[in-house]
């Protein structure tokens, strides 16, 4: 090979070019190694990306690699927290705050970050930001067109969000600012409508979704700010709103005393009773969910100090965590339920469990079994909420696998036309065998009455030949 000084100039100026180049890809390439993340974290430098398609690598990164991706994602707010808010800048602090709410990771990363007092300055100085962005909307001339209904949503949409997570944030401090940011938003009542009503309800929902210890006494005073004040109640928006208040208070309840029921020991429960009882509100939901703390707190061995288990509930939850995917927990939890009638709770317990195992079937199931089969006989919507519970639950991979694994409970879930039957109180019965089915219908024909015959074909197994019903069967029918 000739040396370099009698190559061409082109071939030296390639290789000057070339080098480089060289240089970054091994850069990128040892990176990539390091930092699983790091493709995904160069792209959110690349012009050619617009905001929101940055703001979606963002929640990925946050969600599938937080602790290899935090102290990027703290360099992009650093550079960019001065700029206009954008859907990136947004899903910058969300995810800022979410990574430092994660338990650290083992072993420690070097990108793992936590808020430092320097960053919650920051951070916290965005919340006016946010805020601002918030009553944009109210400025805007009405009937607002379909484009900036549109846009109006967006923007609210995006905010709250943000506002949302930093108020659920285990930092204190930027935790207290949103609630108070959210607070004055959802109490602003210049140009509220039954029209534009929404975003105080998701406003409402934001602070219901931080701590309990929290949410429920910032929701009481606002009710009560608002009771009090003669002028505001007597407008029909405002009345709707403080009902949504009410609404609220009661969901968040709800969701702590699910919450604090998977936990063994009395002191959660001690705790969310003592906050339930400083509330002013008055309900007769609240009060019977008072007493169900109240009993659960005093039960033998509750002192909590001790491992002891509080009520029979904690042995159900124990169960569940030890096997997701089998029904037998999940139907003791529910009998203690039933027992005492409490199908609202219940609701709440197996809506939480349904995101803690989101690829187990029983808690749709029961979810579905409980608005089907009792709280439809006061509550409209139940029905349908029962139907997409089934719905959703038919996308799951477990439910497929049932089909295999336990063919009588796929068959119980796919097509229990017998709960459907007696849920319009009709006579049903499922037959097995030929034999089965000439008893239920000989029933059925004396009964003179409405009746249903549900058919098991998997325990009667594949027909022989098409439409030839069960072996044995047409020798029962025959005349005679």
């Amino acid at each position: 090979m000739p040396p370099a000084s009698v190559w061409p100039w082109s071939a030296r100026l390639a290789v000057l070019c070339l080098v480089p180049a060289l240089g970054v890809l091994l850069y990128h390439g040892t990176m990539i190694i390091r930092n699983p993340a790091w493709s995904e974290i160069v792209s959110l430098r690349r012009p050619l990306t617009n905001e929101v398609q940055k703001a979606r690598i963002v929640t990925f990164l946050v969600d599938a690699y937080p602790a290899e991706s935090g102290t990027r994602l703290r360099e992009l707010f650093e550079e960019r927290r001065t700029r206009a808010v954008d859907p990136f800048l947004a899903a910058l602090v969300r995810g800022l705050v979410i990574i430092n709410d994660l338990p650290a990771p083992e072993p420690p990363t070097p990108d793992y970050i936590r808020i430092d007092a320097a960053l919650r300055t920051k951070l916290a100085d965005q919340i006016p930001r946010f805020d601002s962005l918030l009553r944009q909307g109210d400025t805007l001339r009405l009937p607002m067109s379909p484009e900036e209904q549109k846009k109006d949503s967006l923007r609210v949409a995006m905010n709250i969000e943000v506002l949302r997570t930093m108020a659920r944030s285990s930092d204190t401090v930027l935790a207290s600012r949103a609630v108070r940011t959210l607070v004055k938003f959802a109490n602003e009542d210049s140009g509220r409508t039954e029209s534009t009503l929404w975003k105080n309800r998701s406003a409402l929902r934001a602070i219901g979704n931080s701590a309990y210890t929290r949410s429920l006494p910032t929701l009481d005073s606002l009710l009560r700010s608002r009771v009090n004040n003669k002028v505001i109640a007597k407008n029909r928006a405002s009345g709707l709103f403080s009902d949504m208040i009410r609404d609220q208070i009661l969901r968040s309840a709800r969701q702590a005393n699910a919450t604090v029921g998977t936990r063994p020991g009395g002191d959660e429960r001690a705790k969310l009773l003592a906050t339930l009882n400083a509330l002013e509100i008055t309900a007769p939901e609240l009060s019977a969910l008072k007493e169900e703390l109240k009993d659960a707190t005093l039960e033998s061995g509750c002192d909590g100090t001790t491992n002891n288990v509080c009520n029979g509930k904690a042995e159900a939850f124990k169960a569940i965590a030890q096997n997701s995917g089998s029904e037998d927990g999940y139907r003791d939890l529910y009998s203690h339920y039933t027992a005492a009638t409490q199908y609202v709770q219940a609701t709440d317990t197996f809506e939480l469990l349904k995101r803690m195992y989101p690829k187990s079937i029983w808690p749709r199931k029961i979810l579905s079994e409980i608005d089907h089969e009792s709280r439809s006989i006061k509550e409209n919507g139940a029905f349908q909420r029962a139907y997409d519970e089934m719905i959703e639950l038919r996308k799951l991979d477990a439910f497929k696998d049932l089909a295999t694994t336990s063919p009588e409970d796929y068959v119980r879930i796919e097509s229990d036309f017998v709960e459907i039957a007696r849920a319009f109180k009709l006579s049903s019965e499922r037959v097995r065998s030929a034999a089965e089915f000439q008893a239920a219908f000989s029933k059925a024909v004396k009964s003179r009455g409405a009746w249903m015959i549900v058919v098991d074909s998997v325990a009667i197994g594949p027909m022989k030949k098409i439409f030839a019903g069960p072996d044995g069967g047409a020798a029962l029918y025959k005349p005679h």
